[in-house]
């Protein structure tokens, strides 16, 4: 029993000491967090999935931008999926995840994709997806880039909205309306850079 006593101190001991380290590194992590330009980030080919899922997106109509880049923080994923959800001809919705039927979930969300149909009483892109404000006095994490207007590919102007954290993080996205449809592909916590270069691979598949 002593023997046993004594290896369950050693074992706390050891357990205590690990969280000593980590939370600092946790600390450092969240403290700089909204300086995406120092993140370190990993480019992800989507052609190999896009290309199933195309299939079932061509009867609605849609005029369709998928990309065949994202990009991740940290190591490459093994497995990229991609969920749509009940696409029809007024747009469609699609959840990139690190396992299937991730369906937006915070937990296993890389990004999305969308298409929403345009209609006259659509605002525009500046005025539809403004930055999320603070709550109730309580300031939220948020990135350190500003929305504005970005340059795409084919002299497209795009809408480049910043990532902010409640709860959870949502997605940092880049917006753009062609052919009556009003596009959008997001990177959970990602920089603009980055959303561009997503945006771009997306409008190339004209």
């Amino acid at each position: 029993m002593k023997f046993r006593s004594f290896g369950f101190r050693v074992l706390v001991v050891i357990v205590f000491a690990l969280i000593a380290f980590a939370i600092p590194a946790i600390a450092q992590r969240a403290s700089s967090s909204g300086n995406v330009k120092s993140w370190i980030w990993t480019e992800v080919d989507l052609a190999p999935v896009v290309a199933s899922l195309r299939v079932s997106l061509e009867p609605t109509g849609v005029p369709l931008r998928l990309p065949t880049k994202t990009f991740v923080s940290g190591a490459k994923p093994l497995q990229v999926y991609l969920d749509s959800d009940k696409p029809s001809a007024n747009g469609y919705d699609i959840s990139i995840g690190y396992r299937k039927g991730c369906d937006f979930a915070n937990s296993c969300r890389i990004g999305s994709v969308e298409a929403r149909r345009l209609s006259d009483r659509s605002p525009s892109l500046d005025k539809a997806h403004p930055p999320e404000p603070d709550v109730n006095g309580v300031i939220r994490h948020r990135s350190d880039e500003e929305a504005g207007s970005v340059s795409l590919a084919g002299g497209i102007q795009g809408y480049f909205v910043p990532w902010v954290c409640g709860a959870s993080c949502n997605d940092a996205q880049v917006y753009w309306d062609e052919n009556g449809f009003r596009y959008a592909v997001g990177i959970k916590v990602g920089n603009k850079n980055n959303l561009i270069q997503m945006a771009n691979s997306a409008i190339s598949q004209i």
